[in-house]
């Protein structure tokens, strides 16, 4: 007998709403299940969105939870749901998708005004805020946060004149006929959130297929489309991103809306024959539309924040299609358990920025603070490295400079005798490790990531630049995608020895002047 699954939700109205949705929908393929409600990070952190890093903001302990086996799969508001797919829990478009309107909750003493101005009008999205000032400039946009009815009794209590909604959350909990007689609600001819109006259901992969029936694979599909224009420019729910795709009897529309770090506005419709032509032409499309150049990145675009930002301010749209994926190798768990010890060690020596930045990360996602590693020595490979540990607070990181691999065990010799416990935190595999027996104390490997060669083919426009930052990268590229893919392309590297593997394959290639400075190759990319 298959067991009860447990599906995990938060626990506002909208929440279980779409729990109890789900729930339906597993009983009606005869699954039962049952409901865990779990607080999230967004339920209690009530600051502006845009003030947040970050994304996935509202999912992360829903996420952690399955991680943890305490719950079987996670009903989210899927436009919620971080840009970037765990690979240990996927997710999947659930619908039937809602309307995908946002409407504008009026209160009736402010009905003539039909440009909205003066008024006060509360919303949490950095998008409606964007597009507030498009379509009605002189209203006043002011945060907003709390569950939908909480929202409504802000106009009612004349905090507000008005209130920014989704018509689908107001729909599923049926307040939309049932508004107090003083409000009124407006539909706004606008572009939504990616994904807003459809669900999704994450959860190990062997569940996803044990519940498939539930799925529409074309909303699945465009679920996902609209994500990835998310993951395109590099965000979460703190920026100003709509993208909405729209099935229509000669093909799908495509709406896009984008207010970009110079506070300028992209906003255009355009309809496709197909889903497939959609897919792979939109990023070029978003791209022209702006004015923009289009570079790939052939890396994580967790790993490119800060490229994101130096590309933005030289006119250049970054697109990540990436050729090495570093994935979180933590288990909540057993990084609890595993703490615990940690904390008894001298040292920590981190392997790589990847390393640095996933540590805290899952530190700060469960809630630990970094108290602990003040008493501790932090010890880096490479001036990257030590760069990211001061990122998150740390001055005191050892070498004080570059290091070779002698040079790191000289120290560790000097500093550490046999007795000694280090912690080496990095990926599955690390250098320093073929050296372990020459370093007096010991080592403790903790993997806190693991890299995969990218399989999937995606679009790739024949406009776009590329870029390589290391030479496995091309190996993986051109074992994916074909090295007839790099013909009559723009090719930027970072480094010499990716240039070296290029033109061994017989390709021209820009090299930053710097070795390792995306500021230098995006002033190439500039120029080209």
């Amino acid at each position: 007998m298959n067991k009860i699954l447990k599906i995990g939700t938060r626990g506002s109205e909208l929440a279980l709403w779409q729990a109890e949705h789900l729930k339906a929908s597993l009983a009606k393929i005869n699954i039962e299940s049952e409901l865990v409600i779990i607080t999230t990070k967004g339920d209690k952190d009530y600051r502006p969105l845009k003030d947040i890093a970050g994304d996935g903001f509202f999912t992360k302990a829903l996420e952690n939870e399955l991680f943890a086996e305490n719950v079987d799969l996670a009903i989210h508001s899927c436009k919620d749901l971080a840009s970037m797919k765990l690979a240990q829990l996927p997710w999947r478009g659930f619908g039937p998708r809602a309307v995908t309107k946002d409407v504008l909750i009026l209160h009736r003493d402010h009905i003539d005004n039909k440009e909205l101005a003066d008024l006060k009008i509360g919303t949490s999205s950095p998008r409606r805020v964007a597009q507030l000032k498009k379509y009605f400039p002189k209203a006043q946009a002011l945060e907003l946060r709390g569950n939908v009815p909480t929202r409504i009794n802000k106009v009612l209590s004349e905090d507000y004149d008005a209130i920014i909604l989704a018509k689908a959350g107001l729909m599923r909990l049926g307040l939309l006929d049932k508004l107090p007689s003083d409000l009124l609600a407006i539909d706004l001819d606008w572009t939504t959130a990616p994904c807003q109006g459809i669900l999704a259901i994450q959860a190990k992969q062997e569940i996803l297929n044990r519940i498939d029936e539930l799925f529409d694979p074309e909303l699945d599909r465009i679920a996902q489309i609209e994500k990835s224009v998310l993951a395109y420019l590099g965000g979460g729910c703190h920026m100003a991103v709509g993208a909405q795709i729209e099935k229509q009897d000669d093909g799908y529309q495509f709406s896009f809306f984008f207010e970009n770090e110079k506070q300028q506005i992209q906003d255009f419709v355009k309809k496709y024959n197909s889903l497939e032509s959609l897919e792979a032409e939109i990023f070029s499309d978003i791209a022209e539309a702006s004015g923009s150049k289009e570079l790939i990145l052939t890396h994580n675009l967790v790993n490119h924040k800060k490229v994101y930002s130096l590309a933005a301010g030289k006119n250049i749209l970054c697109r990540s299609l990436p050729m090495i994926e570093v994935k979180s190798a933590v288990h909540p768990r057993e990084f609890h358990e595993k703490l615990e010890e940690l904390k008894k060690l001298k040292a920590f020596i981190f392997t790589s920025q990847n390393a640095v930045k996933i540590f805290f990360l899952e530190l700060v996602n469960q809630n630990f603070d970094f108290d602990f590693l003040k008493d501790k020595s932090l010890i880096s490979i490479g001036a990257a490295t030590a760069k990211k540990i001061k990122d998150f607070g740390f001055d005191s990181i050892q070498p004080d400079s570059e290091s070779s691999s002698k040079g790191l065990i000289e120290l560790l010799n000097k500093d550490y005798k046999a007795g000694d416990s280090l912690a080496l935190i990095g990926g599955e595999q690390s250098h320093l490790l073929k050296y372990r027996n020459q370093v007096n104390a010991k080592l403790l490997h903790f993997v806190v990531y693991r890299t995969e060669k990218t399989q999937k083919k995606h679009p790739f426009s024949e406009k776009a630049a590329i870029s390589f930052a290391n030479p496995k990268a091309v190996e993986n590229f051109v074992s994916v995608y074909g090295k007839e893919v790099l013909n009559n392309k723009n090719i930027f590297v970072i480094g010499p020895s990716t240039a070296a593997s290029l033109e061994a394959l017989g390709f021209d290639v820009q090299q930053a002047k710097n070795s390792g400075s995306w500021e230098d190759l995006l002033q190439l990319v500039e120029k080209n």
